[in-house]
């Protein structure tokens, strides 16, 4: 056989390989493009830590003024000291992220998220902002600490009932899932969905 003929068969062996290659390429495109960059999914272990380190989530923030009669126990104008606290309320609401669920399906590429209704979780009265007006004379009231902490334990009592029915559960809610969603979103890949759904505390 010619040298000639012997490149010719050479060439076209080379070709026939080539082809073959080419074709299961082709062919078996998913699989090897699955090989080179595997999907991405979600990472549970950085969620499940995220949501263990921040442990507790402050959604919305009001401040509340008001005041409070204050009347104290004991003889007129002797030992008992009536008086008006004018006070300034701090209070937070938030969910616990421990009671946040997180299911995922791969299948269809959704993570379900299930967040607890908010909650009043704070209420701290400002003292620096806090006025005590006498509304009479007592000659003899050594008590006036412990009343004060009376009135202020009450006033805190008063400022929560008020932040209940002020809507900043409503604000909170609608809040958490914007928060939640910024805290475990480098978790998710870009072709998952994320759907959210209020429940009830524990």
């Amino acid at each position: 056989m010619t040298k000639i003929k012997k490149v010719a068969i050479s060439s076209i062996l080379v070709l026939v390989v080539i082809g073959v290659l080419a074709g299961a390429v082709y062919l078996n495109r998913s699989t090897i493009a699955e090989w080179l960059m595997p999907d991405s999914k979600v990472d549970m272990a950085i969620i499940e830590q995220v949501l263990e380190e921040s442990s507790e989530l402050t959604t919305a923030k009001l401040t509340i003024s008001g005041m409070k009669e204050f009347k104290d126990s004991g003889w007129a104008f002797l030992k008992s000291g009536d008086f008006i606290l004018y006070y300034e309320a701090q209070v937070r609401a938030g969910i616990d992220l421990k009671e946040v669920q997180i299911k995922v399906d791969e299948t269809n590429k959704i993570v379900n998220i299930a967040i607890p209704k908010a909650e009043i979780i704070d209420v701290k009265i400002e003292p620096s902002k806090s006025k005590y007006i006498d509304k009479n004379f007592a000659l003899f009231n050594n008590d006036k600490h412990e009343d004060a902490s009376k009135a202020e334990s009450e006033a805190v009592e008063v400022a929560r009932k008020q932040a209940q029915n002020s809507g900043i559960l409503e604000m909170a809610d609608k809040q958490s899932e914007y928060l939640i969603k910024g805290l475990i979103g480098s978790a998710i890949p870009d072709d998952y969905e994320i759907k959210c759904k209020l429940i009830e505390s524990k």
